[in-house]
């Protein structure tokens, strides 16, 4: 995904959900393109044209000006290296994990690759790993303490 695309993807994605603007195929009809040019736009395959940044704050109803604003806040947010800048892991994030099914798990990584690229993905499943044995490991200690 191009380094300034994550952004305006992610709230693309949460705009098209959070108003029921149907699948992408709706999406992109509406706003006159094919699908597979609005995946290359968001995926940053495609370049964004005038027209089609028009087309995107015309359908989801923004601003003028919200397209180039949310690819210079992802520009801003990335390292020179062209990946979105790893997450920090909140404490309610670590106490999630440890609720969460391994599939659970893995579907949300996939979230986070959309935004933070692979080595976010990575970076993702290695730290809920990481505190999901570091639980188990202290529940086991926990029980051997009590069983004495």
């Amino acid at each position: 995904m191009a380094n300034d695309r994550w952004k305006l993807a992610d709230e693309m994605n949460r705009d098209r959900v959070k108003n029921q603007r149907g699948k992408w195929d709706v999406v992109a009809r509406d706003m006159g393109i094919s699908t597979a040019l609005l995946r290359n736009i968001r995926s940053g395959k495609a370049p964004i044209t005038y027209e089609s940044e028009v087309a995107i704050e015309r359908v989801f109803e923004w601003p003028e000006g919200k397209v180039q604003r949310l690819l210079q806040e992802a520009r801003e947010a990335t390292p020179s290296d062209g990946e979105p800048a790893a997450p920090q892991w909140s404490a309610a994030q670590r106490a999630k994990w440890r609720t969460m099914t391994p599939a659970e798990i893995v579907a949300e990584g996939k979230l986070v690759e959309t935004k933070f690229g692979t080595e976010g993905r990575l970076a993702y499943l290695e730290a809920a790993l990481a505190e999901r044995t570091r639980h188990s490991t202290t529940d086991v200690a926990s029980s051997k303490d009590s069983a004495t």
